[in-house]
């Protein structure tokens, strides 16, 4: 995950932001960050779930016993899932303007 922070330089930064500026990457050396950050995460998406789908109660609990699976999946066969249609002769800016269109 990459994460940048931008505003006032001269702002106080805690001391998991230097760790996560001085890098520019979080990983497995700072669990604690990796914890907080996943927290957030889980949160932020529990109040999507809530107002998107508020009839049903279960979607988050549902989604949360997904993951341990999802885990298991290399990046190289969701590569061939989702982006076997690219090959090297594609156009990127075309390829994105098709899908922002799509959108």
């Amino acid at each position: 995950m990459h994460i940048t922070f931008s505003g006032d330089r001269n702002t106080k930064l805690t001391e998991e932001q230097r760790a996560v500026s001085i890098t520019g990457y979080v990983g497995l050396n700072r669990p604690d960050v990796v914890d907080s950050l996943n927290s957030v995460v889980q949160q932020l998406l529990q109040q999507h779930v809530r107002v998107s789908r508020p009839d049903d109660v279960m979607h988050y609990s549902r989604l949360l016993m997904c993951l341990p699976s999802l885990y298991g999946i290399s990046s190289k066969m969701v590569e061939r899932l989702f982006c076997r249609h690219i090959n090297r002769n594609t156009d990127m800016e075309v390829l994105l303007k098709e899908l922002l269109q799509n959108l």
